[in-house]
């Protein structure tokens, strides 16, 4: 992993962000993570621009209130996050067929993976990202 690599958890489940965190951590030792309990608080934490990037963001599909489409939808009408540096990767417990598709149709969604997260899936997806060296 990059020395400055850095991951953003966007979920509503406190419990998949813990999992998530300890499973980047032990697999990405030189990795930052950072947390956040939803899409607002995920928006709030890109505006105060308190990452290195390149910034991976594993977005939580199903969230109450403003789900993971919400969030790319704010994400998009927002001018000051340097989306550039930006790779997100959805997740999703549930692979409904409009889910994937809208996913797809995203240009700012890299991949959509399954929950539980598999780390060897995402390493897959890092290195094709070229994120991993």
């Amino acid at each position: 992993m990059h020395q400055n690599s850095s991951f953003l958890i966007i979920d509503d489940s406190y419990i998949d962000r813990i999992v998530t965190a300890s499973m980047l951590k032990t697999t990405f030792e030189e990795c930052v993570v950072h947390e956040v309990n939803g899409a607002m608080e995920g928006l709030q934490f890109l505006t105060e621009k308190k990452y290195q990037a390149p910034l991976v963001i594993l977005l939580d599909i199903k969230m109450p209130k403003v789900d993971g489409f919400d969030f790319l939808a704010r994400l998009e009408k927002t001018d000051d996050i340097a989306k550039e540096d930006l790779a997100i990767i959805m997740l999703s417990s549930t692979i409904d067929p409009t889910d994937i598709q809208k996913a797809k149709e995203n240009t700012n969604v890299k991949k959509l993976l399954s929950k539980p997260l598999s780390i060897q899936e995402l390493n897959l997806v890092l290195h094709a990202m070229k994120l991993l060296p």
